[in-house]
C-alpha cells in the first residue's frame, strides 16, 4: 500500500510544495525537506548572501492567472503581476490550505544521497548543528531548482586585479549598499535589468553590459492586459508542430513576431544594439517595464560585453572603457550541481562525450533524465521536478508533472522500457546539442511541452443528477430520455484531448485532438449500470468499457471479450495498462466513472479523481440512488466557471439551462464542472 512507502521531497519552493501535496494525496508517506527556515524557496526574500532569492522589488513575470496553481488561485486583491512578497505569502497560504506544514522539516540540509539496499540513504543535518544523521527512504523527489545550483561567473581577463567589489547576483540584496557607487551590471537576461533598475536612485552611475542584446518585452500588451493571457498550451503546440514541419519558416516567423511585440511596447533605438534577436531556445527574453524608460531618461546606460579589467578600469568588446568603477554585479546565471549524489547515482555520469566542448554547454551538466524527470537507472524511485523550461503556466507544470510521478509510482501509469527511455533521451539530447553546437542555449532541458506532459491523464467522473442529487430509480434513469444530454455524454467520453490542451475550443476541427487510434478513453461502471444499458448499445462504442463487480466474469452472463471485469477501479485500470503494454489494447486517454452510486462514492475517495462533469437535472424525480453531496462547509469540491468547463470538454457548452420536451413534460438541465481543491 502507498501509505507504507516512504518518500522524501527535497526542496519546498513552489515545485516542492506541489509535489508534497500530490504525493500525499496519492497516499504516500511523504516528508518534505527544506534547508531554509521557511517554505516558498527563492520567492522569500532573504538577506543571506549565500542564498539565492528574489529582490524586494521583484515582480513576477507571469500573471497571477497564468502563474498560480489551478486548484488554489491567487486572491482577488492581488494585482495581475504579484510582488515577491505577495508570491511568498501565496505559497505559504498554499501550504497551509493543503495542510502540508505538518509534513515538512525546515532548516534541514541534505548533504549526501546514496543507495541503501533497495532504498535511498539521506545524510541529514539540521542547520546550525554539527550532528549528521542518516535516514532511509523508498523514493526521492528532487525539487530544489536554483537551491542546488552554483553561481556562474565568466572568466574575465585581469579580474583578479579589480580594486572594487565584484559579486554574483545571488549576493546582491540591498541597493543601499551601493550608494553613490559607479556600478556595472553584467547580463541582459531578467536578473540583470531587474538589478540595474533596482540601483536607480542609489548608485551614482549605472551601466548594463551585454554581449548580444536581447528582446525586451512588457508584461502587459498595449491594451494594458497581461500579455500571457493570449498564450495557451494549444498555441504552443501549434507553434511546435509548425516548427517541426517548417522549421526555417517557423523560426523566421517567431523572430518577426518578437520584433513586433517589442515595437508595440516602446521605441528601441538601433544604436542600443539590442538586436538582432535570438530565439527563446537560445536566450530567454527580458520582461521589464522600467528598463527602456530608464535608458531613455539617462538613468542608466548600455555597454557591450565586458572584455577585461585593470584595477578600476573596465574594457569592453567595442573598444570602449570605463574608469573608476566601484562595483561589478555579475547576473550571469547558475550551474546545476549534482555533487550531493554519490557518483553511481549521479544522473550526469553518462553525459555524451562531446557535450562539454559545445559552445552552448557553457559549463553546465547535461543529465540523462527521461522526460527531464525520471532517472533512467532508478525510474521507480528517483525523480527530478521543476527542471523543465518556460511554459505559459509554471505552477501548472509543477502540479501536473508531480501528479504524473505519483501515478507512475503508484503503478497506475507506466514508463517505457529502459531501452526506449534511453532512445528518447538520445533523441532529445541531439536536439539540445544541435542548438548548443552553433551558439547559446537557453535551457539544457529544452523540450516540446505537449510531449513532456503526455502521461498526465486525468481520471474524471461523469454524472447526471437532480437538484437533490438523485441519479436513479429501480436501476434506471428516473427522467425521460434527454437526447441532447446523451449526445453530450457520448461526445465528451469519446473525445481524447491532447494532454496539454488548456485553452477553450471554438472549432469542430479540434474536437479530436490526438491521432485516431493512438489512445482511447475509458468508461468505468458498476454491474447495475452496465445492465441498465440497452444490449444493442453495449459495450459503449469507441471507448474501453470496464465493469466493476464482486462477481466473477462467468457469473455476469454474456460479456464481450473486450470488456474488462475487475473488482475495483484501480485493478481495472491496471489490467488495461497491462494489456496496453502487451499491445492488446490502446493506452488510456481519459477515464470516466459513469455510475452507479457506490462506484461514484469510491471514485470520489480516490486521489486520482480530480474532476466531475455533472449534468444538473433542474427538476426533482423520485429516486432511490443518489450522488454524494458536493457543496457545503468543508467540501473539497468546487464548481468551476463556464469557460473552465469549455476548456475541459473541448467544445462550446451552452450558458445556463437547456430544455427538452414540451409543456409539463419539459425537463431543464445544465452542464457543470466541479474540481477538487
Amino acid at each position: 500500500m502507498a501509505e507504507k512507502i516512504k518518500v522524501a521531497v527535497i526542496g519546498l519552493g513552489s515545485c516542492g510544495l506541489a509535489t508534497l501535496k500530490n504525493l500525499r494525496e496519492a497516499g504516500f508517506n511523504v516528508v518534505g525537506f527544506e534547508s531554509n527556515s521557511y517554505v516558498g524557496g527563492l520567492w522569500q526574500y532573504d538577506e543571506d548572501p549565500q542564498k539565492t532569492t528574489v529582490l524586494k522589488s521583484t515582480i513576477a513575470n507571469l500573471s497571477k492567472q497564468a502563474g498560480g496553481f489551478t486548484d488554489y488561485p491567487f486572491s482577488n486583491d492581488v494585482p495581475d503581476f504579484p510582488t515577491a512578497a505577495q508570491t511568498a505569502e501565496y505559497l505559504r497560504s498554499y501550504a497551509t490550505h493543503f495542510n502540508l506544514m505538518p509534513y515538512t522539516r525546515l532548516s534541514t540540509k541534505i548533504n549526501r544521497i546514496s543507495r541503501a539496499d533497495d532504498g535511498w540513504k539521506l545524510e541529514i543535518q539540521t542547520v546550525g548543528e554539527k550532528t549528521i544523521q542518516s535516514e532511509v527512504f523508498d523514493k526521492i523527489a528532487v525539487c530544489v531548482g536554483l537551491q542546488v545550483q552554483k553561481p556562474k561567473i565568466p572568466a574575465i581577463k585581469g579580474a583578479e586585479s579589480f580594486t572594487g567589489r565584484a559579486i554574483h547576483s545571488n549576493a546582491y540584496k540591498r541597493p543601499e549598499d551601493w550608494k553613490d557607487k559607479r556600478v556595472v551590471v553584467v547580463g541582459l537576461g531578467n536578473t540583470g535589468p531587474d538589478t540595474a533598475v533596482d540601483l536607480i536612485g542609489h548608485a551614482s552611475d549605472i551601466w548594463l553590459s551585454h554581449r548580444k542584446g536581447n528582446a525586451v518585452f512588457s508584461r502587459r500588451n498595449p491594451k494594458g492586459k497581461p500579455g500571457d493571457h493570449v498564450l495557451s498550451l494549444r498555441l504552443l503546440k501549434l507553434g511546435g508542430l509548425l516548427n517541426k514541419t517548417f522549421p526555417n519558416f517557423s523560426q523566421k516567423a517567431s523572430l518577426i513576431g518578437m520584433k513586433k511585440m517589442q515595437s508595440r511596447s516602446w521605441n528601441v533605438p538601433d544604436e542600443w544594439n539590442l538586436g538582432p534577436f535570438e530565439l527563446p531556445t537560445r536566450k530567454t527574453p527580458t520582461m521589464n517595464e522600467d528598463l527602456v524608460p530608464a535608458l531613455h531618461a539617462g538613468k542608466m546606460q548600455l555597454k557591450s560585453g565586458l572584455f577585461g579589467i585593470d584595477g578600476s578600469t573596465l574594457f569592453f568588446t567595442d573598444g570602449s572603457s570605463l574608469d573608476n568603477i566601484d562595483g561589478i554585479i555579475f547576473c550571469t546565471g547558475f550551474r546545476s550541481d549534482y555533487s550531493v549524489f554519490d557518483p553511481e547515482v549521479d544522473p550526469t555520469k553518462d553525459t555524451r562525450k562531446d557535450w562539454d566542448s559545445l559552445t552552448g554547454a557553457n559549463g553546465r551538466p547535461l543529465p540523462r533524465l527521461y522526460q527531464g524527470i525520471f532517472s533512467v537507472d532508478f525510474p521507480e524511485s528517483l525523480a527530478f521536478l521543476g527542471t523543465s523550461p518556460f511554459t505559459p503556466q509554471a505552477c501548472l507544470n509543477y502540479d501536473i508533472s508531480s501528479a504524473a510521478v505519483a501515478q507512475v509510482w503508484l503503478g497506475n501509469s507506466t514508463l517505457p522500457s529502459e531501452q526506449e527511455m534511453n532512445k528518447h533521451i538520445d533523441t532529445q539530447h541531439e536536439v539540445v546539442c544541435n542548438i548548443a553546437r552553433t551558439g547559446d542555449l537557453a535551457n539544457t532541458n529544452l523540450r516540446n511541452n505537449w510531449d513532456w506532459l503526455k502521461w498526465c491523464d486525468d481520471a474524471a467522473g461523469l454524472v447526471a443528477a437532480t437538484t437533490k442529487n438523485g441519479i436513479g430509480k429501480n436501476n434506471a434513469l428516473p427522467w425521460p430520455m434527454l437526447k441532447k444530454e446523451m449526445a453530450y455524454f457520448a461526445r465528451v467520453t469519446k473525445r481524447v484531448p491532447a494532454p496539454t490542451d488548456t485553452g477553450s475550443v471554438q472549432s469542430d476541427s479540434f474536437k479530436q485532438s490526438v491521432p485516431e487510434g493512438t489512445r482511447r478513453n475509458v468508461v468505468i461502471m458498476g454491474r447495475k449500470t452496465w445492465e441498465s444499458i440497452p444490449p444493442k448499445f453495449r459495450p459503449l462504442k469507441d471507448r474501453t468499457n470496464i465493469v466493476i463487480s464482486t462477481q466473477q466474469r462467468s457469473q455476469l452472463g454474456p460479456m464481450p471479450d473486450d470488456v474488462i471485469v475487475a473488482s475495483d477501479i484501480i485493478s481495472g485500470l491496471k489490467t488495461l495498462e497491462s494489456l496496453a503494454r502487451d499491445g492488446q489494447a490502446l493506452p488510456v486517454g481519459r477515464a470516466f466513472v459513469i455510475g452507479g452510486s457506490s462506484i461514484y462514492k469510491t471514485a470520489l475517495e480516490l486521489p486520482q479523481t480530480r474532476s466531475i462533469l455533472l449534468t444538473r437535472i433542474q427538476k426533482d424525480f423520485d429516486c432511490d440512488s443518489f450522488f454524494p453531496t458536493l457543496e457545503g462547509a468543508g467540501s473539497a469540491w468546487h464548481r468551476r466557471s463556464q469557460k473552465e468547463l469549455r476548456d475541459f470538454v473541448q467544445e462550446d457548452v451552452a450558458e445556463g439551462p437547456i430544455s427538452e420536451g414540451e409543456g409539463t413534460e419539459a425537463t431543464s438541465f445544465e452542464f457543470q464542472l466541479y474540481q477538487r481543491d
